[in-house]
């Protein structure tokens, strides 16, 4: 017999370890051997209809006609890596190649569904069982199953051939010895799965079932979750914004919230940052800012939080008449200021800085002309806002974020008089 003749089922459906992505033409994968494992293969047929199959890091097997079309198992230079496809004659595309990628499967029969943030709250340990259907014309008698997990997975699988004794078999030479099956006959394993009180999330866990028999090996193959509770997860950092992958020093199931603060007797500059966790994912810092920053400042000033300027969601540059340069910018939002602080340069000089009042209200909109300036100058402009925190007559800035853009001037702009030219009186 071959080793695709020992299928592993449920409810009498062969269980799927890897989703095929890619075929040649006219040629269907209706079967993966989980043997492949994960990866990209190769599938290619030649000029006389031969298909040859090259899995994930393996070579050619022995070449199939299928030029007359229908059903066919190819196999790649290990016996154990095949394909099970169905050709459709009349489509094939003749001399040609075809990359293969095969997935592991999420929550396969094999492993079952995904463990919810309930079951892990209060531990699960859940049994089920798979067939073992032997489909060729001759008997198994030397079958033999084992266990390949991840290496921190051991502890939540055992495996059965009689639902009364368990253990967890990790190789070829620990295996659990099998019942016969006989010819078209079929056999149960059992699997157990224990999930203890309180595990923490885990976003991808393999199992892998082997069995073994005559020389012949097969696997059925799976990825599983544990989830646990959604939450908002907030991030502070001093000096620099905080990086993803620290550790949050908060988190709330919905929002609004307020987190209990580490801010109290520090002054400074604080950057907060968020993210979503789904359960078993983190969305990553999401973008907060009016910029798109995945954080947003916040002052401290003797203990009370003391809003930052809103920084420009944009800055525009125009040549609106000979080398004169307008600048408009816009703020959206609630935070306050007193000034917008407007700073250029001419050809990389020295930077001049000025100051134009700031309106009140959530939407300012900035409109100012710089000087005019030869024709081919680059004039470089930084636009931010800035509120006094001083008291009366004392400036004590604060200064938003920064938001820039650069020009080249096209159009010449006012000279001077010529030195020989002076006024003469208008004859009368």
């Amino acid at each position: 017999m071959t080793p695709n003749q020992l299928q592993l089922e449920t409810a009498g459906v062969p269980i799927v370890s890897l989703q095929a992505i890619g075929t040649l033409h006219g040629v269907r994968i209706s079967a993966v051997a989980a043997m492949n494992g994960p990866g990209a293969g190769l599938l290619s047929i030649d000029a006389a209809g031969l298909v040859t199959w090259s899995p994930p890091g393996g070579a050619d097997g022995l070449p199939v006609d299928v030029s007359a079309g229908g059903e066919f198992v190819v196999f790649g230079d290990d016996p154990n890596q095949w394909l099970a496809i169905s050709v459709e004659a009349d489509y094939l595309a003749l001399a040609s190649q075809a990359t293969v990628i095969l997935q592991d499967v999420y929550n396969s029969p094999l492993v079952g569904s995904d463990v919810t943030a309930t079951q892990s709250a209060a531990g699960n340990v859940q049994d089920w069982t798979i067939t073992l259907h032997n489909t060729s014309a001759v008997s198994i008698s030397d079958l033999n199953a084992w266990l390949a997990v991840d290496a921190s997975d051991w502890q939540h699988w055992q495996i059965s051939a009689d639902n009364i004794t368990w253990s967890v078999p990790s190789d070829a030479g620990h295996a659990l010895s099998m019942p016969p099956i006989a010819a078209s006959g079929t056999v149960p394993l059992y699997l157990r799965r224990t999930v203890v009180t309180g595990e923490p999330s885990r976003a991808e866990l393999r199992l892998s079932v082997h069995l073994a028999w005559s020389g012949c090996e097969t696997e059925a193959r799976g990825l599983w979750r544990i989830f646990a509770p959604a939450c908002y997860r907030f991030y502070c950092g001093r000096v620099v914004p905080p990086v993803e992958g620290s550790t949050p020093w908060d988190t709330a199931t919905s929002l609004p919230h307020t987190p209990t603060s580490p801010f109290t007797e520090a002054d400074g500059t604080w950057y907060l940052a968020m993210s979503y966790f789904n359960g078993v994912y983190d969305s990553g810092f999401l973008p907060l800012g009016p910029s798109g920053e995945t954080y947003l400042t916040m002052s401290m000033t003797s203990g009370l939080v003391v809003s930052e300027p809103p920084t420009p969601m944009s800055v525009e540059l125009a040549e609106t008449t000979q080398g004169v340069v307008t600048v408009t910018a816009l703020v959206a939002s609630d935070a306050t200021a007193d000034e917008w602080l407007i700073t250029y340069t001419v050809d990389g000089g020295s930077p001049i800085t000025f100051a134009e009042p700031y309106p009140s209200g959530a939407l300012a909109v900035l409109s100012a002309s710089l000087p005019a300036q030869a024709a081919g100058s680059v004039v470089a402009v930084t636009v931010q806002t800035r509120r006094n925190d001083g008291t009366p007559g004392v400036f004590l800035w604060v200064v938003g974020d920064s938001l820039s853009d650069t020009i080249t001037l096209a159009l010449a702009g006012p000279t001077a008089p010529l030195d020989a030219i002076s006024a003469q009186p208008i004859p009368e």
